[in-house]
């Protein structure tokens, strides 16, 4: 299941590649990566998933928290490029 989860995400980042820039092509996988884990974590979907309710949850977490952390080094980025570009 990661594994499509995976390629289903590097599909889209592709596509989303060709109309948009790097920055908003990666806020977009980020957000998705953050409503599909946090999805999993409200249901019992990570739970299913692997071989032990703890460790789908400590994934599931694992992935919400890296997404968090993840949009917010792109919107500090965008911020940075922003004042770099008014000089």
């Amino acid at each position: 299941m990661l594994i499509v989860v995976i390629l289903g995400l590097a599909i889209l980042y592709a596509g989303l590649r060709t109309h948009y820039s790097v920055g908003i092509s990666q806020i977009w996988i980020a957000g998705i990566l953050f409503w599909l884990s946090f999805l999993g974590l409200i249901t019992t979907i990570s739970d299913n998933l692997f071989w032990d309710a703890d460790t789908g949850i400590f994934l599931a977490v694992m992935v919400w928290f890296e997404s968090i952390i993840w949009m917010v080094i792109l919107g500090i980025r965008a911020i940075v490029l922003k004042i770099k570009n008014r000089r």
